[in-house]
């Protein structure tokens, strides 16, 4: 990844959420003892998914995906006063 250009650490399992600066790669429990998870750090527009192709550029050539793995996305919606918990 990071000759890709892309950061990266490498973890123990965590739940750190707000990762800003690396992509963070760390074991994925549901793909068994050789499973891996790639989160992506808080990104935006165009340089987010210049990333993201970078990223999925590397993972073909080096990783194993099957009917286990996937992508999921979390959205922020603007925030207004009277939506903030």
């Amino acid at each position: 990844m990071e000759s890709a250009g892309i950061p990266i650490r490498s973890t123990g399992y965590e739940h750190t959420v707000g990762q800003r600066e690396k992509w963070t790669l760390k074991p994925d429990g549901s793909l068994g003892m050789v499973g891996l998870e790639l989160v992506s750090p808080i990104m935006n527009a165009t340089d987010g998914l210049e990333q993201i192709r970078k990223v999925a550029g590397v993972l073909a050539t080096v990783a194993k995906v099957d009917d286990r793995c996937g992508i999921h996305v979390h959205h922020e919606v603007g925030r207004t006063p009277d939506r903030i918990a």
